[in-house]
């Protein structure tokens, strides 16, 4: 099964999780590339739990720990942000199955900065690594159209 498979299938109007984890292949190892701890909560949790409650792998790469995603950085310094957000995440994986997060260690607020090769070339040493059967994350807007998601999404293409 291809990602255009599974776009194909999620873009159905009443298509569930469940159908999508159904239409992989038994056992599959699923890789999930983000740019932020949280995103793969509120973007990709379903399908990860999913594959993982059916006796697939998932595999996270988070690109940033997040340390710049406050409007108070008084209270929250970056350091402390990171700290904390990257705490959420382990139990977030821990909860949806996965295994710890692969982090590649970008300046949060900065992926876009980051040279498309360089990029490119860590997405791919990670790929060739785990061998996914799927590869889950960003489509070409971003989600959001924030810059370290899109900049995350063109590494992953």
């Amino acid at each position: 099964m291809t990602s255009n498979d599974i776009a194909e299938a999620a873009g159905a109007r009443h298509t569930t999780v469940k159908q999508l984890a159904d239409r992989l292949p038994r056992h599959p190892v699923l890789l999930a590339i983000w740019a932020h701890p949280d995103d793969e909560s509120y973007l990709g949790a379903g399908l990860m739990a999913e594959v993982a409650r059916q006796g697939g792998r998932v595999v996270n790469v988070t690109a940033t720990a997040g340390e710049r995603g406050t409007d108070d950085p008084v209270r929250w310094p970056p350091h402390e942000l990171a700290r904390h957000r990257l705490g959420e995440l382990d139990r977030a994986l821990a909860v949806l199955g996965a295994g710890p997060a692969i982090m590649l260690g970008h300046p949060d607020g900065a992926c876009d900065q980051i040279a498309e090769a360089t990029g490119v070339a860590r997405i791919r040493q990670v790929i060739q690594r785990v061998r996914p059967d799927v590869v889950l994350g960003f489509g070409p807007d971003g989600v959001t159209g924030h810059p370290d998601h899109l900049a995350v999404a063109r590494w992953t293409e």
